[in-house]
């Protein structure tokens, strides 16, 4: 006899945004995690969307199979958190996409576009491997993120605004600002306030979410609170060290959050 897995509805009615859930006075809130005892930590600590990805692999560095497999375990039996992963990089995505596949508990994933703004072909490229990922999925699609570089002069990715108009003539659910560049930097260094204000209302008129992420600290939070995003994505903040590549730490979690909450209130 087989045990039935917890449900999880993925319609848009059922994300955890500001606009629509419980946490009506604070952003969801998205954590990266690197393998299964950060996941644990992770989801004592409470968390809206858990992530994962391998930090040493790239902004958006994708984790092995066995990583995610260890994780969707634990996903099972948290039916109301909601699970993503990166992908990489698009440029770097070679050809074995036809040996690709994810744990049907992942239901968003996202993809970067560094090096792609130079190249005629990429918003085809992305097209086709859109397809070619969701068709090979256990359920035949999935939610995709589109990801904005704030720092896109440096990584020769397209600009934000046109990274938007792919997310909305694509069918992604969502937009993320990042940062390419791991170098202490933040999204703020590069974008100000009301740049990023004025995306999240362009993702909301087209029934997008916005997602901000790029070394967000909670020294951010205040210029947070006036981007109003719907989504607040972070690793580093919720390290040890305060570095994308140590140890989350349930103490940090708890520590972010609640500064979270203060600016929020």
């Amino acid at each position: 006899m087989t045990t039935e897995k917890p449900h999880l509805d993925r319609s848009a009615a059922s994300l955890p945004l500001k606009r629509q859930s419980k946490h009506s006075n604070r952003p969801a809130l998205l954590i990266s995690v690197r393998n299964g005892a950060e996941a644990r930590i992770v989801l004592e600590g409470g968390v809206d969307f858990l992530d994962v990805k391998e930090p040493l692999n790239g902004p958006l560095g994708a984790a092995s199979k066995e990583t995610l497999n260890e994780i969707s375990v634990l996903m099972e039996s948290a039916p109301d958190i909601h699970f993503s992963a990166a992908l990489g990089e698009l440029q770097n995505f070679q050809d074995e996409r036809n040996a690709f596949s994810l744990p049907e508990e992942v239901d968003f994933v996202k993809l970067g576009l560094s090096g792609c703004r130079s190249r005629a072909e990429w918003e085809s490229d992305f097209r086709q491997l859109q397809s070619d990922i969701s068709g090979l999925t256990s359920r035949g699609q999935l939610n995709w993120v589109a990801v904005a570089y704030a720092d896109h002069g440096t990584c020769d990715a397209p600009t934000p605004d046109q990274v938007l108009t792919l997310a909305i003539e694509t069918g992604c659910v969502g937009l993320l600002v990042d940062t390419y560049s791991k170098n202490g930097l933040s999204t703020f260094d590069f974008m100000s306030a009301a740049e990023l204000k004025r995306l999240r209302q362009s993702c909301q008129s087209h029934d997008l979410f916005f997602a901000l992420a790029g070394s967000i600290r909670p020294i951010h939070l205040p210029q947070i609170r006036d981007v109003d995003p719907d989504i607040i994505a972070v690793r580093g903040a919720v390290c040890k060290t305060m570095d994308r590549t140590g140890e989350i730490s349930l103490a940090a979690i708890e520590q972010f959050k609640a500064s979270l909450r203060a600016v929020a209130s």
